[in-house]
């Protein structure tokens, strides 16, 4: 008993132009190429642990000292966070942080920001502190709200920071 595949066999078809042949070249070529580099990317995240970077796209870490966050905006402001300590707790924090590449940005009003569980956003007072910056909310976190995020925005293009309260 013998099974045959529908349709017409490569034989009946008769050999193929040239121009067909070199097309399916191509287009193994092209998927084997492919194939290759999703295979660097792959060993390029499992080697360094992280993600690649991609410019313009928002960042998240938690909120602990020694977390670090470097993000490229769509801008291309560089700018890299690292949180040195965590003071206060949710009703009223206290955060030090450590940030490089983004210029007197991080002094700027609204640059900082907590985010609330309910989408509400307060403004971050920034205190220079030696080589850190002091972040404090601006206001009173309304009663029942918790901060979610810290958010800092080195430069009003795509690309921001979020630390995550733990």
């Amino acid at each position: 008993m013998s099974i045959e595949a529908p349709g017409p066999s490569a034989a009946a078809e008769g050999p193929q132009p040239l121009a067909v042949k070199v097309l399916k070249g191509i287009a193994l070529a092209v998927a084997a190429v492919g194939l290759c580099a999703m295979s660097v990317a792959m060993v390029a995240i499992s080697v360094n642990g992280d993600e690649p970077p991609t410019t313009g796209a928002d960042d998240h870490g938690p909120l602990r000292p020694g977390a670090r966050i470097s993000v490229k905006t769509e801008a291309g402001t560089e700018a890299e966070v690292l949180i040195r300590s965590v003071h206060g707790g949710a009703t009223a924090p206290e955060i030090a942080v450590t940030v490089t590449g983004a210029g007197d940005r991080a002094l700027q009003p609204n640059a900082w920001t907590f985010q609330l569980d309910d989408g509400n956003e307060i403004a971050a007072n920034v205190t220079p502190a030696n080589d850190d910056l002091v972040l404090r909310p601006a206001g009173d976190i309304p009663a029942g709200r918790v901060p979610r995020f810290l958010r800092f925005d080195p430069d009003d293009s795509r690309g921001d920071m979020y630390f995550e309260f733990q």
